[in-house]
């Protein structure tokens, strides 16, 4: 939180026209969803899944549809899935109550989603988010877990549906010079995940307010 901070050259990254700051400030999330969503060849058309719509499923959400894939989210919470839909996801599911299985095996003619993308649920929410597999499927994790835990699946149908299982963590300089392109000519609008901005140095009350339940990202004003 220094006035001035040196920087290499490789990661700085102009911004084609002037925009709002802190909604640049959200490039380095951005970028990271960018690789996430380009893991799995998806075309145009193609059903996927997000589980859990925090502000990183939210970006998945957005990148997906922008790659022209069609987005059912799994959340338990019933304002992030009012969020979800908002945002344009095509169905959303309560996976604490409901058949997420039935839900996309209904909307697929029985095949099974293209990829889905893990952002949030943990050890669970991957176990019930692989099944929803079509053969050839994509099972993305871009989310870490914590506590740490381990997979119970039948190996048998990774080999016979030929799933991939992957992961992505963080960026790369191409993800991030994208996203920073993205953001800068408005194809991007990260100001609705901005839940609040805080002017410097008030430094405590932004941690304090940045847990609290419900909250997005909180910006700090220097």
């Amino acid at each position: 939180m220094s006035d001035y901070v040196l920087a290499d050259d490789y990661g700085v990254y102009k911004a084609e026209q002037p925009y709002d700051y802190p909604s640049l400030a959200l490039s380095e999330p951005v970028a990271c969803v960018i690789r996430s969503v380009d893991r799995p060849p998806l075309q145009q058309g193609d059903l996927v899944v997000v589980q859990g719509v925090g502000v990183m499923g939210l970006l998945h959400l957005l990148l997906l549809k922008m790659r022209g894939a069609r987005v059912v989210v799994s959340e338990p919470d019933q304002a992030r899935r009012k969020k979800a839909l908002e945002y344009g996801a095509v169905a959303v599911y309560d996976p604490l109550k409901e058949n997420g299985l039935d839900l996309v095996k209904g909307m697929t003619g029985g095949r099974g989603v293209r990829a889905v993308f893990f952002t949030a649920g943990g050890v669970p929410a991957i176990e019930v988010g692989m099944p929803l597999l079509a053969k050839g499927g994509w099972m993305c994790l871009y989310g870490s877990i914590h506590p740490k835990g381990l997979l119970s699946i039948d190996p048998n149908l990774i080999h016979y549906n030929e799933w991939v299982v992957t992961g992505s963590f963080s960026h790369t300089k191409e993800s991030f010079r994208r996203a920073v392109a993205m953001l800068s000519t408005g194809l991007v609008d990260t100001a609705p995940f901005i839940s609040k901005r805080v002017k410097f140095p008030d430094v405590q009350s932004v941690f304090e307010q940045a847990i609290t339940p419900g909250m997005y990202r909180v910006v700090m004003d220097f």
